[in-house]
């Protein structure tokens, strides 16, 4: 459920809910992968409200907003630094854009 909040000019909407969202970011997806992959990939520790793409020349990051299933499955996935993907792995972080955390 959404609430429309007239700000001015412009209209926010933000969600109603009674549940924790938490923010996360995936990195490094191929650039064919969707939202319903990015829902069967999370569906295990959390329920995806929402999912914004950013689309790189051979990559792209998938922005998240999670609502928390449970604090075991929260605990999980922030000690997850990656997760799986068919053959191979995808970079997760808390919150959004931490490439200064992925620099080597």
């Amino acid at each position: 459920m959404l609430l429309d909040i007239d700000t001015g000019n412009t209209k926010d909407f933000i969600p109603v809910t009674k549940e924790k969202l938490t923010a996360y970011t995936l990195w490094d997806l191929p650039r064919l992968f969707n939202n319903s992959q990015v829902k069967k990939l999370i569906g295990r520790y959390s329920k995806v409200q929402e999912i914004r793409w950013t689309c790189k020349k051979f990559s792209k990051q998938a922005h998240i907003i999670l609502s928390e299933k449970n604090e075991k499955s929260k605990k999980m996935l922030e000690d997850s630094w990656v997760l799986p993907i068919g053959k191979g792995l995808t970079r997760i972080t808390v919150k959004d854009s931490q490439e200064e955390d992925l620099e080597i």
